[in-house]
């Protein structure tokens, strides 16, 4: 290893002239640098006197980011070079820069002297190597970046600082001396190298990847590596602002006003009514929200919003800042002439919805029309060639602004749920009803359709944490429909809101119901969740319990028969006909017929508490049929027995003389609730 690294150093040195002097150079971090993360850094060397025009060369391997021409753009720009100064290249000593790159491909700082000056090196701000110049934004991948696997004691051998005077360089654009696919002849350079007391910093990576990622000379296709949208929420309505975050494998240019390069966004809303020139179009995220536009001189902004200025985002009538929208649901954005986006480089920008309705809107996906570099960065017509890149769907995982959306979708209420407590019929059953929009609802009312199994005919009243949020309520008995129209604000996007009301169940049994909701034209009919299938639900009307015993088995004797009782319905005597409870199969007994018997109470087990007292109440009369072997219980006077509650009595019989098998017995309740036509409920016991 040893041994290859000196053969290295004695080619280097025989390609290369250090000067004479002790000149060298030295790199500084301004912080504590991290691999491939915007620092801050200065290199510095001894005092050069430097000439007009000359150029320096400072090459910092390993070092990573894309290319970067600190603030200027291609050739067929009618701007001038960039003064590096406004883009965080400053020069150290004296003097200053006409020009500044970051190269890549050759892992190469190369500055253009403005003098004469007596120059000891530059400083880089790590400003300029963040999306729109924000430090408490993601890094756009610009360069030059730290390493990837640091920088360690050796690090210094490889790097140095080469000049050239003007002479020795040549081929550049025109307006773009210093810069693009301007070469300068090594021969002509005098070489500065780094000293071992550069700083270091160490990582747990790798310099170099070793992951074999494919055949030697197996080169990919110009496409968009990445690609993410985020929303402002995650159902979104008219306001609210999309995010778009790209990046291209290839650099992607507009060499010539007569050819400019095209992003297509698709999927977005349809409609010939949604067409427009001029959707303006935002930094960020927050700026969209709030409606800040760029401002010229800040975060890179060249050009005032709908401007004729070019800048890097143009519409496709070449105004600066707004985009296209199509009735097709695509936003067209145009590079501004002689701007590019780099390989690597993290582009981003937000725009609004347009519309409320956006059921039309598809999963959203990016495609390119245009031109790439071929040899070189800052490329013109001459060294770039036609690129297409097709279109590529919105990737569900993320990891730059926090884009978290691949789908735009039209405005819903992400939570609408409604709950009965009670299934009984006739009780008083509470309403539960709880929702979250995915927008504000306002002005707008809310229609639930297809609520059943209830006997209420007017409108409810709205308890509950959300009642304030409607003004009144609308109940249609026929129609099944209600309708609550907002007060005030009406229902906040993505708060859950819940609010109650009650009403009286049907007398009769019922089906779970089969609900829907929608906000006016703001929110389509669609599904409304019923929780547990308890809306509508009504049982039929019957005993919740129902239990028959008796207390002797001796023959020949009086049998105490006790039963106890529980219905789910008020069990009222009937005006025009006795209330009538039958039981039927109590064969074998020893009893002859009788009608008007009395009611007891169930005896103790010692067989004492036996006698007639009439219990519940004298009302209740006995009657026995022994052809048919059952008996009735009729309640023959105006009175009633309370839903829910319990009662046991007992009816006393005789045993057979001779042995009896066990019995079924069946239970049935005929006119309930004062209406005679009532169909039966029996329950065999």
């Amino acid at each position: 290893m040893s041994s290859f690294k000196l053969s290295f150093l004695t080619l280097f040195s025989a390609l290369v002239t250090f000067e004479a002097s002790a000149q060298s150079a030295t790199l500084k971090w301004q912080g504590t640098p991290l691999p491939l993360t915007p620092a801050s850094f200065e290199v510095s060397w001894d005092a050069m006197s430097l000439q007009d025009n000359d150029r320096i060369e400072v090459h910092l391997p390993r070092f990573g980011g894309t290319y970067n021409s600190f603030g200027t753009e291609g050739p067929a720009s009618s701007r001038p070079v960039a003064s590096p100064s406004t883009y965080g290249v400053k020069a150290l000593g004296a003097g200053e820069f006409y020009s500044a790159e970051w190269n890549s491909k050759d892992e190469t700082m190369k500055l253009r002297v403005k003098g004469p000056a007596q120059m000891t090196g530059f400083s880089l701000d790590q400003t300029i190597l963040f999306l729109h110049q924000d430090t408490t934004s993601v890094p756009n991948g610009l360069g030059p970046l730290p390493p990837v696997g640091g920088i360690d004691s050796l690090w210094h051998t490889l790097a140095y600082v080469a000049r050239f005077p003007a002479s020795a360089c040549s081929n550049a654009a025109t307006g773009r001396e210093g810069l693009g696919r301007e070469q300068c002849n090594q021969a002509s350079a005098t070489f500065y190298p780094f000293v071992s007391k550069s700083e270091l910093f160490s990582t747990n990576l790798q310099p170099l990847p070793t992951k074999r990622i494919g055949p030697l000379g197996e080169v990919e296709s110009p496409s968009i590596v990445f690609f993410a949208a985020q929303v402002g929420a995650p159902w979104v309505s008219s306001g609210s602002c999309v995010t778009v975050t790209l990046i291209s494998n290839a650099v992607l240019v507009t060499p010539d006003s007569a050819v400019a390069t095209s992003l297509t966004l698709s999927g977005l809303p349809t409609g010939a009514a949604l067409e427009r020139p001029d959707l303006p179009l935002y930094l960020d995220q927050n700026a969209c929200s709030a409606g800040n536009a760029p401002v010229v001189g800040s975060n890179g902004v060249l050009a005032a919003p709908g401007s004729k200025s070019v800048d890097r985002l143009m519409s496709p009538d070449g105004y600066a800042w707004v985009a296209k929208y199509t009735a097709g649901g695509e936003l067209v954005i145009f590079l501004g002439n002689g701007f590019y986006i780099n390989d690597g480089e993290l582009l981003s920008f937000s725009f609004p919805l347009v519309n409320n309705n956006l059921n039309s809107a598809t999963q959203m996906s990016v495609s390119v029309s245009g031109y790439t570099c071929t040899m070189s960065y800052l490329c013109s017509n001459i060294d770039s060639q036609p690129v297409s890149i097709a279109s590529t769907k919105v990737q569900g995982v993320t990891t730059y602004a926090n884009a978290r959306r691949a789908r735009i979708r039209s405005a819903t209420f992400d939570v609408a749920k409604i709950y009965q407590n009670s299934d009984t019929p006739n009780a008083i059953a509470q309403i539960t009803v709880t929702l979250q929009p995915s927008v504000s609802v306002q002005n707008q009312a809310v229609t639930i359709s297809g609520l059943c199994g209830t006997q209420t005919n007017s409108n409810p009243t709205l308890s509950g944490p959300a009642s304030t949020s409607f003004s009144s309520v609308d109940w249609n008995y026929n129609t099944k429909v209600m309708i609550l129209y907002p007060s005030g604000t009406g229902l906040p996007a993505l708060v859950t809101s819940v609010f109650s009301f009650s009403w009286t169940l049907s007398s009769y049994s019922s089906s779970p119901c089969s609900l829907q909701i929608s906000a006016g034209t703001l929110i389509s009919t669609m599904p409304m969740e019923n929780v547990q299938q308890t809306v509508g639900k009504v049982v039929g009307r019957g005993f919740t319990t129902y239990s028959i015993g008796q207390y002797s088995t001796r023959p020949d004797s009086v049998n105490y028969i006790c039963i106890t009782l529980t219905t789910n319905y008020d069990f009222v005597a009937s005006i025009s006909s006795n209330a009538v409870i039958t039981f039927s199969g109590l064969k074998g007994s020893g009893s002859n017929s009788f009608t008007e018997g009395p009611i007891f109470q169930c005896p103790t087990s010692d067989l004492h508490g036996g006698s007639a007292v009439g219990y519940p109440n004298p009302n209740f009369k006995l009657s026995f049929d022994s052809s048919s072997s059952s008996a009735t219980v009729k309640l023959t006077s105006p009175s009633s027995w309370t839903a829910g509650s319990t009662i046991t009595f007992a009816i006393a019989l005789y045993n057979p003389a001779t042995a009896n098998s066990c019995q079924v017995s069946n239970a049935e309740l005929l006119h309930l609730f004062e209406t005679p036509c009532i169909a039966a409920k029996c329950f065999p016991r």
